[in-house]
């Protein structure tokens, strides 16, 4: 607000304070009328929308600033009408590196003497930084609501006075079964119908001592749950202070012990019994006083350590034993004395007699009898676990080797349950599925990886057929479709899956790519067809009559249709090379499409002007081939509807004696062996044509 009035009292003086005020490189200045021209800014405010100041002076706001919509700037004019007062408001920019600039404005009216509104005085300063720091705020605030929600533990917070200033989820819903709304600003003896009387003014106290100690605190308690049962809970609390270090509240955390209590007590009521059953269980019980002294020993236990007798192994102290200290067992006594309270653990041990013992034991402690609160030692019930150390170990090397040898199979492996849901599946399925792990297909059905739904309900039909007729094991093949819409062929060949029973619970999958080895067998079957074309063409040419001078149109045109067959161009020509007068004579071509403009010359000159790789074609005698968009192709063709091409050379007795023009409508790869073909057809043709022209001297 001091920034309003400092505006207010700066808009209403006269003199140099205003002006200095309006040049000011610190604040944005703008006066405009009520329709919105402009009648004056500062170099600020030009700069806002990196213009000059006479850019700006005598345009609207309307027309230049889409920030101001007509009917929103209407009710703005109203409003000053009516209230005859400043208005206060926030607008946002962008600035040229496309950061948003926030600008607090405070718009003045100027009424004439008849009332009427003449001009609109606005100063505006940068509050970029106040804004992203209000947003930083706001996503840390809901940062810590969404992370405090999740924690599964009942948290709450309170003021200095032990009001509620808030809580999560789980202490509305568990502790107070109320809307977290109605919890704020309320404290524990507002909810009597949920906290008893007694066990709130417990919490209050504790929380008002804490307030006025400060640090933590630590303590057990009963809490009436929103069941309507007490739980035995932990509290645990921390006063948090303002900016000054004075104590403002505290949070707390209820953590619930009642099962861990109940485990304990029935433990305790247990032990009376073991102490009857001592000699004839199944496990070794040793009772210990608080130095360490063994006061009673079973004979399991005996037998467990080798012992030959009681009286020998009483002669131990455990908590000084060398074994017993270099083992471990010996600290785990002394913590059970020190904390009054159970341990659990397991060792390996070498006994005094020599016998190797893996041990797991159970360490709690002993009360008198008549008084519950006096410990008098600890007892431990110990086991030798060491056959079951040992096939633990043997079934974990087991279990490593074989999912390294599973891992290593250069196949997809994959395993389903009777349902087609993914149980399990190597590092090389996720590999020729294109996935990127193994929690994106476990516990989804086989068929749900394919993208195609043909294949889908083809993988789905072939694989429940294969469970309800219980088909003896036999290959199934599938088109698959990956993530990133990769085409490939599949073999999945399987076997059942049995438990002990014999019954069939699943089945395992070993998944082959095939996709290359039918890519070849496809090559390969074109391969032979391409060659038959070649060998039954190649004959026919070599069969024809060289002498017979009124066959010469018939030979062109065979060679001619020999050619479309062989490319599967969709445009050939044929043409002889005059070598005296380096010229390229067309024989015989034929139209791509119909209705091609005719005007394609018969013949053509190697001369200056001529493409570069024409001239290159006549000097090397090499094979040329590239797309039509990069080539000048006027002399053979119209160029517009063909994609690609192939100019092959007539080479015959070492000289270039013609050549072949292929045109393709599409962009297609061509492979070696194709080449090859038409490197071979080319020859066969030369050595035709020169024979036949040797028998024909003229063309």
């Amino acid at each position: 607000m001091n920034f309003v009035k400092n505006v207010f009292l700066e808009t209403n003086r006269n003199g140099n304070n205003q002006k200095n005020l309006i040049q000011s490189k610190s604040q944005f200045v703008c006066h405009y009328l009520p329709d919105s021209t402009i009648t004056f800014i500062n170099s600020r405010y030009a700069k806002l929308f990196t213009k000059q100041k006479h850019d700006l002076l005598g345009k609207k706001l309307l027309d230049f600033n889409k920030k101001y919509q007509k009917k929103e700037f209407s009710n703005f004019i109203k409003n000053l009408k009516k209230t005859k007062d400043f208005v206060i408001c926030k607008d946002r920019f962008q600035s040229k590196t496309k950061e948003d600039i926030w600008i607090e404005w405070v718009s003045f009216p100027k009424f004439d003497k008849k009332g009427n509104l003449i001009e609109i005085q606005a100063r505006g300063r940068d509050i970029t930084e106040k804004e992203r720091a209000v947003e930083e705020i706001k996503d840390q605030k809901k940062f810590l609501e969404i992370l405090i929600d999740t924690i599964p533990s009942p948290i709450f917070y309170k003021d200095e006075k032990g009001r509620y200033l808030g809580c999560n989820q789980v202490f509305a819903d568990r502790i107070l079964n109320s809307d977290r709304n109605n919890i704020k600003g309320k404290t524990v003896f507002d909810f009597a119908k949920r906290i008893p009387r007694k066990l709130a003014e417990v919490y209050h106290k504790k929380d008002l001592d804490l307030i006025k100690k400060g640090g933590v605190q630590v303590y057990e308690s009963k809490v009436q749950f929103a069941d309507r049962k007490n739980h035995d809970v932990i509290f645990n609390k921390a006063v948090f202070r303002d900016a000054k270090g004075k104590i403002k509240g505290l949070v707390g955390v209820i953590l619930d012990i009642t099962d861990r209590k109940q485990i304990l007590k029935d433990l305790m009521e247990s032990e009376k019994k073991y102490r009857m059953l001592m000699e004839n269980a199944p496990i070794g019980i040793i009772s210990v006083d608080l130095k360490g002294r063994i006061m009673e020993v079973n004979t399991k236990l005996l037998n467990i350590l080798g012992s030959p007798s009681a009286k020998e192994t009483k002669k131990i102290n455990i908590l000084t034993f060398p074994f017993l200290v270099k083992a471990g067992i010996s600290q785990d006594f002394k913590k059970c004395i020190k904390t009054h309270k159970p341990v659990i653990g397991q060792r390996p041990y070498t006994s005094k007699w020599g016998k190797k013992i893996y041990f797991s034991y159970h360490i709690k402690p002993l009360y008198d009898e008549k008084n519950k609160n006096q410990m008098i030692g600890v007892e431990a019930l110990m086991e030798d676990i060491s056959a079951r150390k040992k096939a633990q170990f043997m079934l974990e090397k087991s279990n490593k080797k074989y999912r390294e040898l599973i891992e290593a199979i250069p196949y997809g492996i994959v395993e389903i349950n009777k349902k087609g849901r993914i149980m399990f599946c190597n590092d090389r399925y996720l590999e020729l599925l294109k996935l990127k792990s193994k929690q994106s297909c476990i516990s989804k059905k086989l068929w749900q990886m394919a993208q195609s739904e043909r294949i889908k309900t083809e993988l789905k039909l072939n694989i429940q057929n294969i469970f309800d007729k219980k088909f003896n094991p036999k290959s199934f093949f599938s088109s698959f479709k990956t993530q990133k819409k990769e085409s490939m062929e599949l073999r999945f060949d399987w076997n059942f899956k049995k438990d002990k029973a014999g019954r069939i619970i699943g089945m395992i999958l070993i998944v082959t790519d095939i996709s290359e080895q039918r890519k070849s067998e496809k090559r390969l079957l074109e391969s032979y067809k391409h060659l038959g074309v070649i060998n039954r063409k190649l004959a026919i040419l070599l069969n024809l009559k060289v002498d017979e001078s009124k066959n010469k149109k018939k030979v062109y045109k065979f060679i001619l249709t020999s050619a479309y067959e062989i490319s599967g161009a969709d445009y050939c020509a044929i043409y002889q090379f005059d070598k005296e007068n380096k010229k390229f004579i067309q024989l015989i071509r034929e139209r791509p499409v119909k209705n091609e403009n005719d005007n394609i010359p018969s013949y053509f000159l190697i001369k200056p002007k001529t493409p570069d790789y024409l001239k290159d074609f006549v000097k090397n005698k090499v094979r040329i081939q590239g797309f039509s968009a990069d080539y000048s192709l006027k002399m053979f063709c119209n160029q517009d509807k063909l994609k690609q091409f192939i100019l092959l050379p007539l080479i015959s007795k070492g000289e270039l004696s013609g050549c072949l023009f292929f045109g393709f409508r599409k962009k297609e790869a061509f492979s070696t062996q194709d080449l090859y073909f038409f490197d071979v057809f080319c020859a066969q043709t030369a050595n035709i044509l020169e024979d036949f022209w040797e028998k024909n001297k003229k063309v």
